[in-house]
């Protein structure tokens, strides 16, 4: 009977003490339900960007529109250590301007160490994850990297990847061991998730100070261009129409067209990806004319640009050589060519203070694409999210 009687008391202190871990379980698992389980979705890309910007090695990936070629670009330290690494410019030089077809071209600049047969550790890096048969190269001179650039685009889709600079041993300031490479990587196609999120708000703030915005004596005079005619049934004729000729081109010269402007036209610039990737900066911006008014000039014979369709909608004429972005010709609008404002020529076009009496409307559009790392102008013009 005792020996009984202890396995029941036993038995009662046994429950007593298991009930009140089953219901702090109960809880707990509760708990961790209600406030993990909807909000973990929304916290995944924030926390795993912070992860990954905790790490030692931080990794961003570039990636062209049509996914062949992809590049890592990594920091071998904590990115606090050499900020340097993190910097962002928009170059504003003609040369940029030209190949890129935009009004600026937003870079991430890289400045690669290593000695001849190693890297040094806390040096970043570019190199080439996926495709590297698809990257073509375009000799060409930029105003902040000098007369020897090298520009890597992908030869499937156009997309612009970067800007290379490799510093002769002679021009080096360390050692004659040592090469250093300038990678200056477009930042349109970046792959937004694998950006950590504190870089998006630091590489914003950086982009809207004027000290990240290189040589804005060369500013193309359309891009803070407002219009000063409200956009009637149709447009009144500009005074002295008749010579009223805008001139452009791709940057190496072999495609070349005009327009003629009778009347004010608009201006679109457009945030989508396509865009973005296609020319390496935040956005791209149309002009819409009538095919009368426009004609590509006769020239070299290897410059015609070819046809190339882009999107189910519409085709783009690139450069076949230099891969310039020139124009758009939609489907639904077989008589309307829409030229890149990127491709105009400063020489050709009014100046900045001229050229708003040449603009019947100015919009954004495609604005629920912007990346993060960029602000829309806060200029008054209208914002459309999808297109026009």
């Amino acid at each position: 009977m005792s020996y009984g009687l202890h396995l029941n008391r036993l038995k009662s202190t046994i429950d007593a003490a298991f009930v009140p871990v089953l219901i702090s379980v109960s809880l707990l698992g509760s708990f961790w339900c209600d406030a993990t389980a909807k909000p973990a979705l929304a916290m995944t890309t924030t926390e795993t960007n912070s992860r990954r910007s905790s790490n030692s090695v931080t990794r961003i990936q570039s990636q062209c529109h049509c996914r062949q070629v992809v590049l890592d670009i990594s920091w071998g330290v904590l990115p606090e250590q050499h900020k340097d690494q993190q910097k962002v410019v928009n170059c504003h030089c003609r040369q940029c301007r030209k190949y890129h077809t935009t009004a600026y071209t937003s870079y991430l600049v890289v400045n690669e160490k290593g000695h001849r047969s190693e890297d040094c550790g806390s040096s970043g890096r570019v190199s080439i994850r996926r495709g590297r048969d698809k990257i073509g190269t375009f000799r060409h001179s930029c105003k902040e990297l000098g007369t020897n650039v090298e520009r890597w685009y992908c030869t499937e889709c156009s997309s612009k990847l970067l800007s290379k600079r490799q510093l002769p041993q002679e021009e080096e300031q360390e050692t004659t061991s040592i090469n250093i490479t300038s990678w200056f990587v477009n930042l349109g196609p970046l792959k937004e998730e694998t950006v950590p999120v504190e870089y998006t708000s630091q590489w914003r703030l950086q982009l809207e100070n004027e000290t990240s915005n290189l040589h804005l004596e060369e500013k193309c005079s359309w891009m803070d261009a407002l219009p000063k005619h409200a956009p009637p049934r149709r447009m009144p004729a500009l005074p002295n129409s008749s010579s009223a000729f805008w001139y452009g081109g791709c940057a190496c010269g072999a495609c070349r067209y005009k327009v003629a402007v009778p009347r004010p036209t608009e201006l679109q610039h457009c945030y989508c990806h396509l865009c973005r990737e296609l020319s390496g900066g935040p956005f791209m911006t149309w002009m819409p004319f009538h095919n009368r008014q426009f004609e590509w000039i006769p020239g070299n014979p290897s410059g015609t640009p070819r046809l190339v369709r882009t999107t189910p909608f519409g085709c783009r004429h690139i450069c076949s050589n230099c891969q310039s972005v020139l124009t758009i010709i939609y489907d639904g609008q077989p008589n309307h060519v829409w030229p890149c404002a990127g491709g105009l020529d400063d020489s050709s076009i009014p100046r900045e203070e001229d050229m708003g009496s040449y603009l019947s409307r100015v919009c954004h559009i495609c604005c629920r694409y912007v990346p993060g790392w960029f602000s829309i102008p806060q200029d008054g013009m209208e914002r459309i999210m999808n297109a026009s």
